[in-house]
């Protein structure tokens, strides 16, 4: 019988998991929140001056707009608007997927994203379908403030 520690029982090769080039060690990512590797995507144009949102490439602006699911009713609802989405609660059930947002006269279509329940209002997370209209809307937001 071999003793389980000599070359025949396959211990004996002198493996090293050092070889190769030094820059793949570690991933790019863990490359980039250590600090070794800059990130392409940081410093944003502008920071923001609150919360989370120093890290959001869009930025986003407090508004009360309206918005309508399908051709049901138009209801006054509060959250915030950036240049490619809108945040917004509610009282009720949305009803739809897609909605049109509307303020300072001008509509522009979202497609609803994501939906939670929080502190009794349903809060509603869209992104426009059409930038262009959006861009219009977020204009007539930045004229306003």
């Amino acid at each position: 019988m071999d003793n389980v520690f000599t070359k025949a029982a396959g211990a004996g090769s002198n493996r090293k998991f050092t070889q190769g080039p030094k820059g793949a060690r570690f991933s790019p990512s863990y490359g980039v929140r250590k600090g070794f590797i800059k990130d392409p995507n940081w410093p944003p144009a502008e920071f923001p001056t609150e919360g989370l949102a120093t890290s959001r490439r869009f930025r986003r602006i407090p508004a009360a707009f309206e918005v309508r699911v399908g051709d049901g009713a138009v209801q006054k609802v509060t959250g915030n608007l950036s240049s490619v989405g809108v945040m917004f609660a509610m009282e009720g059930v949305l009803g739809g997927h897609t909605v049109q947002v509307m303020f300072g006269g001008h509509t522009a279509a979202a497609t609803v994203i994501a939906s939670e329940l929080k502190d009794g209002m349903f809060v509603y997370r869209a992104h426009f379908t059409d930038l262009d209209a959006a861009g219009e809307l977020w204009v007539a937001l930045i004229k306003l403030n």
